[in-house]
């Protein structure tokens, strides 16, 4: 078959599955799929992800016309989808060590489940005698559509757990099989919750597309070297996603892993940069022109003022090794990492744990994007801070509290006169 004809081929398939998915909230991708690893021969995994493309077109076509139309019930919608994204999550992330024979047989399988329920509720469009369930009643989500044949029609909703249930396993089948799960949700909305088939169609449309999405962006990889890494988003702007809080820290761990220590903390540092100054109570308005001039409202560890002080100090006993997991997403600053009170026993400089640690360390230097890891013993009672010793950020929000139970050991430390050595 030449390149055209394929075209051809699959922008008229693409329309009547878009046809379908709109009219009966199924999902394009029950059309798409087929028609690429039958008619096609394409391997079911790359159906499956161009079957979640069209599937969130699809969606997004429908779902605003259904909504201007008053045909969706938005709290159903929202409450269900939480169910279908940890559902569509759970299928991604195991859909590629799945066997195509398998992921075949299941669609077939999810065909033919779907048919006889709908065939069985064929005359019924307006389920009768339906009340409200407690979880209905306390949610709120009995409400109206207008209907030309019908007009304005009331209805309820029951057995909500049981739906929510359902709507799980279609996004985990979402997830495997790119077909958006709209004709599990139809089937969840329709047979357990009793929903009218117009507003359970609507209302799949609304869901489908944001199920999708979650499918799409599931991504895999090995991890290959050890060491304590920085990710982060890398969209333009990189730097206003990064200040945002689109960054994180992962570690990948060697072979036995690392040493054992009694506690292990995550911190990480960044920069905030705002048009209203410092301590402004309220929402506050991102300042582009501060970012890309450098000049920071805040300095925060693990995103916000007092995080580590006010909501979330660490907890240690004397003692115990703790060891401090420590990155910076940045933007811009290099931090001098520091913990006032104490000696790093171990540094593994810049995240690498194939290196040998250094020894007895102060102070550690870590750059935006870049991490660090140390550990030490706590070896007497007291309020430790975490700070960057470039400490005039300290006054803009960096610091954080390591609290440590125990004895204050006056052999270590004591205030008062020097004591006296008895051999003297």
């Amino acid at each position: 078959m030449s390149i055209e004809l394929f075209v051809v081929v699959m922008f008229l398939s693409a329309i009547g599955a878009g046809m379908l998915g709109s009219l009966v909230g199924l999902g394009g991708g029950i059309l798409i799929v087929p028609i690429l690893t039958i008619g096609f021969g394409v391997d079911i995994h790359l159906a499956i992800g161009a079957s979640i493309i069209s599937v969130i077109a699809t969606s997004s076509g429908a779902a605003a016309a259904f909504v201007r139309d008053h045909m969706t019930n938005i709290r159903v919608a929202m409450l269900l989808e939480l169910a279908t994204t940890f559902g569509a999550v759970s299928g991604a992330i195991v859909a590629a060590w799945i066997n195509p024979k398998f992921l075949y047989l299941l669609f077939g399988g999810i065909l033919i489940f779907s048919v006889f329920p709908m065939i069985k509720k064929l005359g019924e469009e307006i389920p009768r005698n339906v009340v409200n369930d407690e979880w209905a009643d306390n949610l709120r989500l009995n409400s109206y559509y207008p209907d030309r044949k019908h007009g304005v029609v009331h209805y309820n909703v029951t057995r909500v757990p049981l739906g929510f249930v359902m709507m799980y396993v279609a996004g985990v089948v979402s997830g495997l099989l790119g077909i958006g799960s709209g004709a599990l949700k139809v089937l969840a909305m329709d047979t357990a919750m009793r929903l009218p088939i117009k507003l359970s169609s609507a209302t799949s449309n609304f869901m489908r597309g944001g199920t999708a999405a979650d499918d799409i962006f599931a991504s895999f990889f090995k991890a290959l070297k050890p060491g304590a890494y920085v990710y982060h988003c890398a969209t333009p702007s990189v730097a206003h996603h990064i200040t945002s809080g689109m960054y994180g820290m992962i570690l990948v761990e060697p072979e036995g892993g690392l040493p054992q220590v009694d506690r292990e903390f995550y911190v990480m540092q960044g920069e905030i940069y705002t048009v209203e100054p410092f301590g402004t109570k309220g929402e506050r308005e991102m300042d582009y022109d501060n970012l890309i001039s450098e000049r920071p409202e805040y300095f925060l560890f693990n995103s916000s003022v007092g995080a580590l002080t006010n909501s979330h100090p660490l907890y240690a006993n004397a003692g115990e090794t703790v060891r401090i997991f420590f990155g910076v997403g940045g933007p811009n600053f290099t931090s001098s990492f520091h913990v006032i009170g104490e000696i790093f026993d171990h540094v593994y400089t810049f995240g690498s744990i194939t290196s040998p640690p250094l020894m007895n360390v102060q102070t550690v230097t870590v750059p935006p994007g870049g991490a660090t890891i140390v550990d030490f013993k706590i070896d007497r009672g007291g309020h430790y801070v975490l700070v960057d010793h470039a400490l005039s950020r300290a006054e803009r929000g960096l610091a954080g509290y390591l609290i440590v139970d125990g004895p204050e050991n006056d052999d270590i430390m004591h205030s008062g006169p020097a004591k006296q050595d008895p051999a003297q």
